[in-house]
């Protein structure tokens, strides 16, 4: 079972060297049966800026956590961060922007797979690649105060990031107006 906090270091690892106790961050408590519950520091959240809004999707058919939350950066870069726990270890982030002095909020994620097939060019032979979409939306302030659902199909292939993504205005199918990209 997982729960993600969020509060101050000092807080949330009293005694802990790995951050300024004043700083906000996220940490993870992986609780398993018969066992001490464990807390990890969310990497990427250490620093200055300020994390909110931090919402976790279980996986079971990859066995992966995946998590998505906002920084706050420099007081006013809001920014959408994205990383997976895995067999004990942390996926890079994965930062999404959007308009980067928007406010943004409720990030939440969906996650699907499929698989496909690739001929080798040298021997013929056939080779199952497996691709994992997470479908990224949230909610981004607009400069006449208004707001916009945005989202993002993020792609992994064989479960690493393949780099770029596209991010589209939901409303803009409400309007019957052509999508952002």
């Amino acid at each position: 079972v997982y729960f993600v906090r969020t509060g101050t270091y000092g807080d949330l690892f009293p005694g802990g060297t790995g951050a300024a106790p004043e700083n906000s961050v996220l940490a993870l408590d992986v609780v398993r049966k018969d066992q001490p519950a464990q807390r990890l520091l969310v990497p990427g959240t250490e620093g200055a800026d300020v994390e909110s809004s931090p919402f976790e999707l279980y996986e079971a058919t990859s066995g992966a956590l995946f998590m998505v939350w906002q920084a706050q950066v420099s007081t006013i870069h809001p920014v959408l961060n994205l990383s997976s726990y895995k067999d004990g270890a942390w996926s890079p982030v994965i930062q999404v922007t959007g308009n980067p002095f928007a406010r943004k909020g409720s990030p939440q994620i969906a996650i699907t797979r499929d698989t496909y097939d690739v001929q080798d060019a040298t021997d013929g032979t056939y080779s199952t690649g497996h691709r994992t979409t997470l479908h990224l939306i949230w909610w981004e302030e607009t400069a006449n105060g208004a707001g916009n659902v945005l989202y993002a199909p993020i792609l992994l292939l064989d479960g690493n990031y393949v780099g770029s993504f596209h991010t589209f205005t939901l409303n803009s199918f409400l309007s019957g107006q052509a999508p952002s990209g």
